[in-house]
């Protein structure tokens, strides 16, 4: 019959055994070792992404910035937008008649001329693509003065209506002519546009890559933790064995110490790995806005990173790169923008040659109606003529200004290449950092396997007494070190492929993420409404 130590030792070890193995077991699991947290609220990583596009201030800033820039757009096309021009003159004059008419009117006593006069008109105005002002209006003048009493042949003895309808136009020829200077500021307005939309594209991958790389580090800091809890269980089940063979005198004072030590060791590493989950729910809370201590519970990281292989061929994420980078896509419109600035600048430096021209019929009556009656006469009135201005200097001005213009798109090819270049280099030493974080997960997890089938090794060899409950915990501390390093290799490779991911521009079409301009605008009007509505509630 066995004693009863033989039998206390005998279930302390297999209750270390069982302890060690379920360690093992967890570690396949979807276990977050925050089971127990205290008004936890999991969230999966597609709803803490989507979280962080509705509620990120950062993002909302460049949202406002794009919705700016798209207005000023649309503000340029309101160049062609017609203008009615309304217009009301009353005019009263007095002045002394020259000799020569003293004697036309031939009515001794009369010296002096005066007049009140109410003119009326009416216009549209506008614009056209080839650069032509154009004008279509009417004028009626209401004529009232002393020689309408005076002259006894004028049938007008009270006042005259004199009207003109019509139109003129002003055509530049040389400077100002064509769509490609009329359209400039449109067209630049656009590429702002444009860059402003790469921007916000920009701040977006990068928002949300940064928010995945948080939620995959809180999963690490949850891992590493429920790891850490484990092995403080198994030092601790060590210990009271160790203490419980010493009192039956079959373990030395020494074996007590070393338990001790073993488990002190994982306590402080507990310690730590609570202080880094807490930064971890940190830096994740931030992302969405609110903090550790929000009333809808501590965030917890749902489940893990799936590993998913990725073709690293260099030429095709050179494709997605040249087409889809922001940073390269806002340059070439930048680029673009100084090619419509010089093309702008060199029609300013043209002399300026307006085609001036006019076309009406004027009327005269007793009465307007009578008045606009009369253009059925063709009392026509027309005009066309050229107008050249040059500047004596040579267009001081416009020659620097297109000097300028030139060296700034200059500047632009040569901040392109740059970019270029350098994306070439950051692109393919980001696939080597991919290639080299996928090898280390094989490695890790190969090591893993290792560790593991050595535990159970030295298990085997314990119950047989021929292996000491030090050695299994060294063997267990390197297995919970291999774990670690293996899941942190497989977030160090989730992190590298969504910095791969934002360099080739497609981290959000691979995420289902992207959004139309409109959406967009119609997000920032939300927005905007909210912001007005706080307002309102503050006052």
């Amino acid at each position: 019959m066995p004693s009863n130590c033989s039998l206390f030792r005998s279930a302390c070890w297999a209750c270390l055994a069982v302890v060690v193995l379920w360690v093992r077991g967890a570690a396949q699991t979807n276990a977050t070792g925050t089971a127990g947290t205290p008004n936890a609220w999991y969230i999966s990583s597609s709803n803490f992404l989507t979280l962080v596009i509705a509620h990120n201030e950062r993002l909302q800033v460049q949202q406002l910035e794009f919705e700016a820039t798209r207005r000023r757009e649309s503000a340029e096309k309101g160049i062609f937008e017609p203008s009615l021009v309304l217009g009301a003159t009353r005019e009263e004059n007095m002045r002394q008649l020259t000799s020569e008419r003293l004697v036309n009117i031939g009515r001794p006593g009369v010296t002096n001329f005066s007049e009140q006069n109410n003119r009326y008109n009416s216009a549209l105005e506008f614009l056209v693509p080839t650069g032509a002002r154009l004008r279509l209006g009417t004028t009626l003048s209401d004529i009232r003065n002393n020689f309408q009493q005076l002259n006894q042949l004028s049938i007008f003895t009270n006042s005259e209506y004199e009207s003109f309808v019509g139109a003129s136009l002003v055509q530049p020829l040389l400077k100002n002519f064509g769509p490609r200077a009329t359209l400039a500021n449109l067209r630049i307005a656009a590429q702002q546009s444009e860059i402003a939309w790469q921007d916000y594209r920009k701040q977006l991958s990068q928002t949300l890559a940064g928010a995945e790389a948080g939620y995959w580090g809180l999963f690490l800091a949850q891992e590493q933790l429920r790891f850490f809890d484990e092995s403080v269980k198994v030092a601790e089940t060590v210990l009271v064995d160790a203490r419980a063979r010493n009192a039956a005198g079959k373990a030395a004072e020494i074996d007590i110490l070393q338990a001790e030590a073993d488990l002190a060791m994982r306590r402080n590493g507990r310690s730590e790995a609570v202080q880094k989950l807490g930064e971890a729910r940190s830096r994740v809370a931030g992302f969405i806005d609110t903090t550790p201590f929000d009333a809808r519970g501590m965030v917890v990281a749902e489940a893990p990173p799936a590993i998913v292989d990725r073709k690293l061929e260099f030429l095709e994420h050179w494709n997605w790169v040249f087409s889809q980078n922001p940073d390269f896509s806002a340059q070439k419109a930048r680029l673009q923008q100084e090619g419509i600035r010089v093309a702008f600048a060199k029609n300013q430096a043209l002399p300026q040659l307006d085609l001036k021209s006019s076309y009406g019929l004027n009327g005269l009556g007793r009465s307007p109606g009578e008045s606009f009656d009369q253009y059925s006469n063709q009392y026509e009135s027309w005009s066309i003529g050229l107008e050249l201005r040059v500047p004596l200097g040579g267009g001081i001005k416009e020659r620097n200004e297109l000097a300028a213009t030139r060296a700034r798109k200059q500047a632009a090819i040569l901040v392109l290449k740059e970019l270029e270049t350098t994306l070439r280099n950051t692109l393919n030493v980001t696939l080597e950092k991919v290639r080299h974080a996928r090898m280390a997960i094989q490695d890790y997890e190969a090591t893993v396997r290792l560790q593991e089938n050595l535990l159970k090794t030295e298990l085997a060899r314990l119950e047989v007494g021929r292996v000491e409950a030090r050695k299994v915990l060294e063997v267990e501390r390197d297995l919970l070190q291999s774990r670690l390093s293996a899941l942190a290799a497989q977030i160090t490779y989730q992190q590298s492929v969504l910095e791969l991911d934002v360099l080739s521009g497609t981290y959000l079409p691979r995420r289902n993420l992207s959004m139309s301009r409109m959406e967009v605008a119609q997000r920032t009007q939300n927005i905007l409404m909210r912001t007005t509505e706080a307002s309102g509630a503050a006052r």
